[in-house]
């Protein structure tokens, strides 16, 4: 039987090839549309269909691969990508790895990074940025102090001392946010999106339910038919987390309602405002013509074009779903 690695597992894998410690190809066997609208960075694409006989020459002239090549399989589920690293093992490849679970996997594997903050000065402060390694979206936890003014938008954390903490952009796992939170000590008091996201689901409302906590948007968010009751805040208004002020500075561009927090004295968290590289795309609010359908379920608009094409998915960000 192939080795089978979990998504995690993979991870490190990737790490390692970026230090030059060791080298593989990935091979993705799912529908062209899929694999172009969504993929593992420099896999390949050789659509695989179980139940048909495979063809070796086929496969090695359309990938360039041959048996002394380290080959790593994926797929929507992990289904299809185990069979053909089967084939290849039946076919002399010795070394040959499934991913488990394939993209649906992929795409729920998370980096925790600790933001240098080297003008925090005196506060209380720690920022946790939460990476999607698939998908190349952005959270953060944001950690201050023990105690908050009872006058605050922002509730006291529990008695037992801990930390005061507010979550940023989640994802759909939100026990991610979660999880960095008891890391440092913290409660989650609120949960806060940047704007109502055009491109993928957001995890945000999912989480505040699930805490019992507000829900915060801009108070612009209003104006988008939201069907879900959150809390608004306003343009330049200020939240305090455990004695750091984070405030809503209004940045209109990728969305109307779009805002970037300012923390303390220490960073600017822009959502998808602004990039390393670039600028937040400005089309995505408008993507069906107009403002797109709002879902009451997961408190965000999906885009047009998600969807899942592979007859193996049933989730929409395993197959089809825009990176970022």
């Amino acid at each position: 039987m192939p080795t089978v690695v979990s998504a995690s597992a993979f991870r490190d894998m990737v790490d390692a090839a970026r230090r030059g410690e060791r080298s593989f190809t990935v091979v993705d066997t799912r529908p062209t549309d899929d694999f172009e609208s969504w993929r593992i960075a420099d896999s390949i694409n050789y659509v695989y269909k179980p139940f048909h006989e495979f063809d070796l020459d086929a496969f090695e002239r359309e990938t360039g691969l041959s048996a002394s090549d380290t080959v790593v399989t994926t797929c929507a589920k992990g289904k299809a990508s185990l069979d053909l690293a089967a084939e290849l093992e039946a076919a002399g490849y010795d070394e040959v790895v499934a991913i488990d679970d394939g993209m649906r996997g992929w795409s729920a594997v998370y980096d925790r990074v600790r933001v240098p903050l080297p003008d925090a000065g005196d506060d209380p402060l720690d920022v946790v940025q939460i990476q999607r390694r698939a998908k190349g979206c952005l959270g953060y936890l944001v950690v201050g102090g023990r105690e908050t003014p009872d006058d605050s938008r922002v509730a006291v954390a529990d008695p037992d001392d801990s930390r005061v903490a507010v979550a940023i952009d989640v994802s759909r796992h939100g026990e991610e946010w979660r999880a960095a939170a008891a890391a440092h000590d913290a409660e989650i008091a609120a949960v806060l999106d940047t704007h109502v996201h055009a491109d993928h689901i957001s995890g945000g409302r999912a989480l505040a339910d699930e805490l019992d906590v507000p829900y915060v948007l801009p108070a612009a968010a209003a104006d988008r038919d939201v069907a879900y009751t959150f809390e608004p805040l306003d343009r330049n208004e200020t939240l305090d987390v455990g004695g750091v002020d984070v405030k809503a500075l209004a940045t209109p561009g990728h969305t109307d309602d779009m805002a970037s927090y300012l923390v303390g004295r220490s960073a600017v968290l822009t959502g998808d405002t602004l990039f390393t590289d670039s600028v937040g795309r400005t089309e995505l609010q408008f993507a069906a013509g107009g403002e797109g359908e709002t879902t009451g379920e997961t408190g965000t608009e999906e885009a047009a074009d998600v969807g899942a094409a592979d007859p193996e998915a049933t989730d929409p960000e395993t197959a089809g779903a825009r990176e970022g």
